[in-house]
């Protein structure tokens, strides 16, 4: 039952973050923060070494069981994505625009990377048991906008577990 928590989901999907070759920019991977403090403040003391830093948090609250069959049990949990791309030019010589709209794009890109590795190839995988899936996604960004955007996406899991 290796996908059988959400302390085992989300350590999953930081795995399989770390393991994207991001389309667009392809030397500055994404880098796990380590939860040694806040990640924006953490961010914010260090913005040019902050671009694809990432941190995954397990939304607090109680798991949803959305149904049961007496041996397993579906639960729903939600797991913000929170990944930082410093407002500067390096994607600029791939997008056009100003910082702010290449940054965008950029996000843009590696979000979509990131849902695919994460949802329709990641965690599908496994016995039935072991099956998590992402039912729904969502994204924002940080409205404060600069020097570092804060791109959020919230990933609606599902996954199975046996019942004790």
């Amino acid at each position: 039952m290796a996908l059988s928590t959400a302390a085992a989901i989300r350590d999953r999907i930081a795995v399989l973050i770390e393991a994207i070759t991001p389309d667009v920019l392809a030397a500055d991977p994404f880098l796990r923060h380590r939860d040694e403090g806040d990640f924006r403040t953490w961010v914010d003391a260090n913005p040019a070494a902050s671009l694809r830093r990432f941190q995954v948090r397990a939304m607090t609250g109680r798991e949803e069981v959305i149904g049961s069959t007496g041996t397993y049990e579906r639960i729903r949990r939600e797991f913000d994505v929170l990944v930082a791309y410093p407002v500067d030019n390096r994607a600029r010589a791939t997008y056009e625009g100003g910082a702010l709209a290449s940054t965008d794009d950029l996000i843009e890109s590696d979000f979509r990377q990131l849902e695919y590795s994460v949802g329709q190839r990641g965690n599908s995988i496994g016995t039935y048991q072991d099956i998590a899936t992402v039912a729904a996604t969502s994204e924002d960004y940080d409205p404060a906008g600069a020097p570092v955007r804060i791109a959020r996406k919230t990933l609606v899991i599902e996954f199975t577990r046996s019942l004790p």
